[in-house]
């Protein structure tokens, strides 16, 4: 796998157990990763590190979160010109992004439980893919 220092995830996701171990995981791969507990925190997040004039690399999205779901943190981030590629992730089988510009800002699906594993897999596949792009 290739050098992963520079690369920047955000990871929202309420479930906090999994939150932590899932950041844990990417820091042990060499990942810079921020964390939010929800999408009012995850939009937060985004703004703070734009101020800082470069984005996250990718973002980790839980659908089903309190105070916003990850839906609606991707029509915030549509409605606000944001390109970041995301991996949506998920307990529910039947969900699928709606409108067309959801299409193309998701990148993948990841149902739970998954491994870490898969998880890194996924992740460096999807950065790989947008590095060509």
């Amino acid at each position: 796998m290739e050098n992963t220092e520079n690369l920047e995830i955000l990871f929202a996701e309420d479930e906090e157990e999994l939150r932590r171990g899932v950041c844990l995981y990417f820091r042990r791969f060499g990942y810079k990763v921020t964390e939010a507990a929800n999408g009012l925190a995850c939009i937060e997040k985004i703004k703070e590190k734009e101020k800082g004039g470069k984005g996250f690399d990718l973002i980790l999205l839980d659908v089903m979160m309190p105070e916003m779901t990850g839906l609606e943190v991707l029509d915030f981030l549509h409605r606000n010109g944001r390109s970041t590629p995301v991996l949506l992730i998920t307990g529910y089988l039947d969900v699928r992004p709606e409108d067309e510009y959801m299409k193309e800002m998701v990148i993948g699906l990841l149902h739970k439980p998954f491994s870490p594993s898969e998880l890194i897999e996924s992740t460096h596949t999807i950065l790989q893919r947008s590095k060509k792009t």
